[in-house]
């Protein structure tokens, strides 16, 4: 969402303006519930990810409100991506591994893993 507007003085009574803020919050919860849905059979599991997630997200909070965040740039925000990727490698490792029908997982991860290759290579050249 690069092209929203802050919302300020004169934008606050218009509710267009926290659009991306209701998404980002929705965003955040659905990521919870796929944790505990992916996670059905093992709370252990779903506990572990989700403080993962939240000490990753924590985290990126946190270094936001810094004054020289656009300096730094993304090296801010190295905490979350490893809590993101760590959430990822989990995940994908139950959809191959302990899926009920692995077929259907190991292809879950095999698309997954092209849509990302094209997606990245089509941002490199």
């Amino acid at each position: 969402m690069p092209d929203y507007q802050y919302i300020s003085a004169l934008t606050y009574t218009e509710w267009t303006y926290y659009i991306p803020i209701f998404l980002s919050v929705a965003d955040i919860g659905i990521v919870y519930l796929s944790f505990l849905w992916l996670y059905q059979s093992g709370y252990m599991d779903a506990g572990i990810m989700f403080l993962v997630f939240s000490a990753g997200l924590c985290s990126r909070l946190v270094m936001g409100f810094t004054p020289t965040l656009y300096g730094s740039s993304f090296r801010t925000f190295t905490f979350f991506y490893f809590a993101l990727g760590t959430c990822i490698i989990l995940a994908l490792k139950t959809l191959a591994c302990n899926s009920k029908s692995k077929w259907f997982g190991r292809t879950a991860v095999l698309l997954g893993v092209i849509s990302t290759y094209y997606i990245s290579l089509g941002s490199i050249v």
